[in-house]
């Protein structure tokens, strides 16, 4: 028995590739359960709206294909709902980038690997005036290091609050945190 294997697509109503087997003595078809044409009011699924290629990027997890009354398709965010052009020749690189920016899946995201909101920190100059002095304190850095110019750059690009004192007042500030320290240090001499 002589069989010969037919691929062929069904474009003209959308349907999903059929295959056919016929032999010489006779007629065997073989459709897939695809074949049923879907009725308007249905949803009509991804497989069938792309017939031709099969959605292989995991970008597809995020979004759900669906098509328009005037035959084009449209990719919807799962989660935030935007709407983004899809199809053959529309690529998925700017769903790629959508994944990376939206604010629900940054969201889900976080709550599924039980980040805690980021707050944005609060700027307090003595205390950055504190902690700068105690660095000066703990390696040795001279008290005109506050005037240096890659410092004062270096500082300014951190925190461009921060207001870098003179090197008096630096030292003045370095004795204060000494004097606080030594006197933590003698009660329990």
């Amino acid at each position: 028995m002589q069989l010969l294997f037919l691929y062929f697509k069904c474009n003209h109503f959308n349907f999903s590739p059929c295959m056919i087997f016929l032999s010489t003595t006779e007629y065997v078809f073989f459709y897939f359960s695809s074949l049923i044409q879907p009725s308007l009011e249905e949803d009509v699924s991804t497989e069938i709206l792309l017939a031709n290629k099969k959605l292989r990027s995991n970008v597809w997890k995020e979004f759900e294909l669906t098509m328009l009354d005037d035959g084009t398709s449209k990719a919807i965010c799962k989660h935030c709902k935007k709407d983004f052009v899809a199809g053959n020749r529309a690529g998925t690189s700017h769903l790629k980038y959508h994944t990376g920016v939206c604010p629900k899946i940054q969201l889900s995201k976080r709550r599924k690997f039980g980040s805690p909101k980021l707050d944005i920190p609060i700027f307090d100059q003595q205390r950055s005036r504190d902690d700068f002095s105690r660095m000066v304190l703990a390696h040795g850095y001279s008290f005109n290091m506050s005037e240096h110019y890659y410092t004062r750059i270096f500082l300014y690009n951190l925190q461009p609050s921060f207001k870098l004192v003179h090197r008096t007042t630096l030292k003045d500030d370095c004795m204060r945190i000494y004097d606080e320290e030594k006197l933590k240090v003698l009660p329990t001499v």
